[in-house]
């Protein structure tokens, strides 16, 4: 089948569009094999826009560009503290010692996310945090839960207060792994 055809139809706009707007595709989702088949095409049509197709090897896409807003740097911040103080809470319950890693997060049991960010359960100085980047309710915690699941970060389990994270979140924990990394040599 010849897909370069159905690229320059339009075919595939949807999937152009989602990408633009910060969707990440991963491995579950049937348009992988598809970005996977003509990643040079498509890499083509998101340079022309002046953006950059990444497949990154957890096995998924998403789509980058070098200059960003101060708009998409304030939901970047967002999406960075809520997931960064899911990981300190992690670590501060957890009683086995282990390692908050990729493995641990893409648990198909997900976690109560909601209730794990409640404003009136964190201490003081992760509230700080929250509040910092504009998050100043729980109402605000879980639009930027919802936001995050537009673009496939995470999502919501079907008949349950829990969200489970996807293969996209690993560009976070790779953040947070190489921050703790950062502050462990100094």
């Amino acid at each position: 089948m010849n897909y370069s055809d159905d690229i320059n139809s339009g075919k595939y706009s949807d999937l152009i569009w989602a990408l633009l707007r910060g969707q990440h595709i991963d491995l579950e989702m049937k348009e992988y094999a598809l970005l996977e088949d003509l990643e040079d095409e498509f890499t083509t049509i998101f340079r022309t826009l002046g953006f950059e197709l990444v497949k990154d090897i957890q096995h998924f896409f998403y789509v980058q560009r070098p200059n960003v807003s101060s708009e998409e740097r304030q939901t970047a911040n967002k999406f960075c503290a809520v997931f960064f103080i899911f990981i300190q809470q992690m670590q501060d319950k957890s009683d086995s010692g282990r390692e908050i890693d990729l493995q641990l997060l893409l648990d198909r049991k997900g976690y109560n996310l909601e209730k794990i960010l409640s404003v009136a359960t964190l201490p003081d100085h992760l509230s700080r945090i929250l509040i910092d980047v504009g998050l100043h309710s729980d109402e605000e915690i879980e639009r930027t839960l919802v936001s995050m699941s537009n673009l496939k970060l995470i999502e919501k389990i079907e008949n349950s207060p829990k969200w489970r994270f996807r293969k996209g979140i690993s560009r976070l924990e790779r953040l947070a792994r190489e921050f703790a990394i950062e502050g462990e040599e100094e």
